[in-house]
């Protein structure tokens, strides 16, 4: 089942890490501004073509907006393969710190989830 909330939070944090607005991507997508905020919210089911205009402007791939939809089964391995991209130019001592922080965010989640089950 594909959600569509999960896939409009990953439009979302996309389009605010490049610093553009909503404006800016609808545009850019050729979609009405009203569509693309219901898609960013996840309140829409959008078309395969308003996905592929809103990842073209974005400058991203269609697997990137996708495949972090939470019941994807590849989605972990492109979180994986994302995360090594980012670690590949990291000397030993980069390493070894992001290692450390990435234990310690790992049992916190895992302490925060517990509590909310």
């Amino acid at each position: 089942m594909i959600n569509y909330k999960t896939i409009g939070t990953q439009i979302k944090n996309e389009r605010i890490k490049q610093d553009l607005l909503q404006q800016d991507v609808a545009k850019a997508a050729e979609i009405s501004m009203p569509h693309y905020s219901d898609i960013e919210r996840g309140e829409t089911k959008p078309s395969f073509q308003a996905l592929l205009n809103i990842a073209n402007a974005l400058h991203v791939s269609m697997d990137y907006i996708l495949c972090y939809e939470a019941d994807n089964p590849k989605s972990r391995e492109f979180a994986t393969n994302e995360i090594m991209d980012e670690l590949a130019d990291c000397t030993r001592t980069e390493l070894t710190f992001l290692h450390d922080i990435v234990s310690v965010a790992k049992q916190n989640l895992r302490t925060l989830y517990k509590k909310e089950d």
